[in-house]
């Protein structure tokens, strides 16, 4: 938003604050929302949000309502959460206690590992798209390619059995 449409930084601080309040308004939520949908559910359903939101986010322009900016921002944060969440209470429910530091500390660097690359790649789809169109344009792009990136974990998502990780529920 700063860098797309020149706005300062306390106004665009004020949008992107809504992913946080999503982050953590979520939180009191997600385990009465994984013992409903099963862990494969309540991941299908972030995933959902996520895609959703990416696209969204791709139709932003300077004149769309902060109200619109505020609730994409709020999903995408709530999205995140919930898989986040979900993702690692099922990743430990085969793996043995005595493991489970390790799996842990694996879990760890793989996530931040993830979590860089995610944002070092659609860095350079901005600057791919960035030849021969707008700033906007290639940022809207970015925001495309992020969504459809996240249709493959959700795909692998839908393949678990609608059981996984019921034990970790009971």
């Amino acid at each position: 938003m700063q860098t797309v449409f020149g706005w300062s930084a306390a106004r665009a601080g004020w949008y992107v604050i809504f992913i946080f309040i999503g982050n953590i308004g979520i939180k009191p939520f997600t385990n009465p929302i994984i013992r409903r949908l099963g862990f494969r559910g309540a991941l299908i359903a972030s995933f959902l949000m996520l895609i959703l939101s990416s696209f969204g986010l791709a139709l932003v322009r300077p004149h769309t309502t902060a109200i619109a900016i505020m609730f994409l921002a709020l999903v995408s944060g709530v999205g995140r959460s919930l898989a986040f969440t979900s993702y690692n209470g099922l990743q430990f429910t085969d793996v043995a206690p005595i493991h489970r530091n390790g799996a842990n500390t694996l879990t760890a660097v793989t996530q931040s590992l993830g979590q860089g690359l995610g944002i070092s790649l659609i860095t350079v789809i901005i600057h791919i798209f960035r030849h021969g169109m707008t700033l906007q344009g290639a940022y809207a792009w970015g925001f495309v390619v992020l969504g459809i990136f996240a249709i493959v974990p959700m795909i692998e998502v839908m393949l678990l059995p609608k059981n996984a990780g019921e034990a970790a529920i009971n």
